[in-house]
């Protein structure tokens, strides 16, 4: 589970469509929030993935009034593989929601930048996934050469 997620389930899948549930964990006083929302990806032709999602509503996952339900206005990635090095990927991460209800600034604040951490994870999972099927480099070791 992320850093911020306490759970997260596969609601349905239709074609190349994923529902999926999220519920967020605490932070602070704030009442947990919930999501719903639904992904889809793409390929070009370049190599290009994109990997959109927005939120939705489904009979199969009501709203839960021990939660706010939080609106992902747009979540997405795009993963461009570079012309001038084949080994590298240039990525782009965008989130746009609203997490509902009361929240200060000072918290949506620290949210948002919490997200950034996304593409380092995403960049760990990558160069973990490598080395385990290279052997070449332990993941996150002085040789690493990601994130330098």
């Amino acid at each position: 589970m992320g850093r911020h997620n306490e759970q997260g389930k596969l609601v349905e899948t239709k074609n190349n469509y994923h529902v999926i549930y999220n519920i967020l964990k605490r932070i602070g006083f704030l009442t947990k929030r919930d999501a719903l929302t639904v992904f889809s990806s793409f390929h070009e032709k370049d190599g290009t993935i994109y990997a959109v999602g927005t939120s939705i509503e489904n009979m199969k996952q009501q709203e839960n009034p021990m939660y706010v339900r939080a609106n992902v206005n747009m979540a997405g990635w795009v993963l461009k593989p570079l012309e001038y090095d084949p080994n590298s990927t240039h990525v782009t991460y965008i989130l746009s929601c609203d997490p509902k209800g009361v929240v200060p600034k000072s918290l949506v604040n620290w949210f948002t930048e919490q997200q950034g951490m996304n593409v380092r994870k995403l960049g760990n999972f990558v160069e973990k996934k490598l080395w385990n099927e290279n052997q070449d480099l332990p993941p996150n070791s002085d040789e690493s050469f990601l994130f330098k």
